[in-house]
């Protein structure tokens, strides 16, 4: 039997086995299935429930008999819950639904008589379906074992998303893919976050690696400057610790392995010992808004932005003298931290050794996508929360650097 699952259906030459041309018919049945030629399954649920339909007549008498509800359930088991059920796992999941309504009509009905729970068909299919797999996985000369690879979850982000859709596709038929599509849209969380708080204003999203949550900060904060905007919610976040991101990461030997027996230890920026990064997941948002629109309405202020400098474009207008306090990137690989060392030693000159600068990533390790713009929130929290020491706080300014060529700063100030 050879069935074609083509969704466009194409005239080709007779197939001929043996020197016999194989016969082509419209509908099939294969061990008690009906497969029909419009690839639906309509033909065998009505058949089925036709003769589930039957045993039910039988299964009224016997109730009408005396018989108990624990008989009758064991005749519902043997006689009816066995027709329907029959190689479910091949037919139910593509199912219409106006089928699976008409199959758990019968169920219901069977449920009133006997006057117990009876399992839905639902369940029926998910469990037979676990156990099919089940043994398939544990059988490695079996022909679909290699379809039964770890897939990972489509709820936890792009790159999971895209993974597991390209395994669907690439093991399984083309209905097996979810149209996937506006899941993997940098632009779709902004767009819930809108959607949900009804913000209408401008509706940006930004993509550039370890820099986004500066890159969004300082946009939402031109938006503003330039009348774009009175208010903005801005943030980052991140969630991609899975095997491949990690294997990336460890080819370009950018990954903490030196502390691997004392996992606690492995996260040090600006440490002597430090020996690469720990991948962290999570999120930081911030509200961004006008100055007076946040004394109208009593807002708590904790930070101004004073500027924002992107490679090729960093003079935020403020004296290296005026900062006192600055969140390094830091991700305490030996090149990346000695790097930036020497890049704050260049511009702040003999001022760098008034700069308080350490790194929060130590705490939260590299949160990639999210890590900026949790940093900004670390540094306007240490300018709502200063401290007196023989200088007073005036700058603090948050760095982030990226793959890709790209590098921010945020400076802030106390208000």
């Amino acid at each position: 039997m050879i069935v074609d699952f083509r969704k466009q259906q194409r005239e080709h030459p007779p197939i001929h086995i043996d020197g016999t041309v194989v016969e082509r018919v419209v509908s099939f049945k294969f061990l008690g299935i009906h497969i029909t030629d419009k690839l639906n399954w309509s033909t065998h649920t009505d058949s089925i429930v036709k003769k589930a339909q039957q045993r039910l007549f039988n299964l009224r008498w016997l109730k009408k008999f005396g018989l108990s509800p624990k008989a009758l359930t064991n005749f519902y088991r043997c006689t009816i819950e066995s027709i329907l059920a029959g190689c479910i796992s091949a037919w139910y999941g593509n199912c219409s639904a106006h089928n699976r309504k008409a199959l758990q009509r019968v169920v219901r009905s069977a449920q009133r008589i006997t006057g117990g729970k009876l399992p839905a068909l639902q369940d029926t299919y998910t469990t037979r379906c676990y156990r099919k797999a089940i043994k398939i996985i544990k059988d490695n000369n079996h022909p679909s074992h290699c379809l039964f690879t770890p897939l990972s979850s489509r709820r936890r982000g792009q790159y999971r998303c895209i993974k597991a859709g390209t395994e669907r596709l690439k093991n399984s038929f083309y209905l097996k893919v979810s149209p996937f599509v506006p899941r993997i849209l940098v632009n779709m969380a902004a767009g819930h976050v809108s959607i949900k708080h009804k913000l209408k204003g401008p509706n940006h999203a930004v993509s550039t690696a370890c820099t986004t949550g500066d890159h969004a900060l300082g946009d939402a904060a031109r938006f503003i400057a330039h009348g774009n905007a009175v208010a903005m919610v801005v943030g980052g976040t991140e969630a991609c610790v899975g095997p491949l991101s990690i294997a990336g990461f460890a080819r370009v030997r950018s990954l903490g392995t030196h502390w691997n027996d004392q996992p606690r230890l492995a996260s040090r920026p600006l440490h002597p010992e430090r020996g690469g990064f720990v991948i962290g997941e999570g999120s930081a948002v911030v509200f961004l808004e006008e100055w007076e629109h946040a004394v109208r309405r009593g807002a708590r202020v904790y930070a101004e932005v004073l500027g924002y400098g992107l490679s090729g474009d960093a003079n935020t207008g403020v004296e290296p003298a005026h900062v006192t306090y600055g969140n390094a990137h830091a991700t305490y690989t030996p090149l990346g931290d000695s790097a930036e060392n020497t890049a704050i030693k260049r511009l702040f000159q003999q001022h760098a050794t008034n700069l308080a600068v350490p790194s929060t990533k130590g705490a939260t390790g590299l949160l990639l996508g999210a890590a900026g713009a949790l940093e900004a929130a670390f540094t306007a929290l240490a300018c709502y929360h200063k401290f007196d020491l023989n200088y007073v706080p005036y700058g603090y300014f948050s760095n982030s650097f990226a793959f890709g060529v790209t590098n921010v700063s945020l400076c802030f100030t106390s208000v």
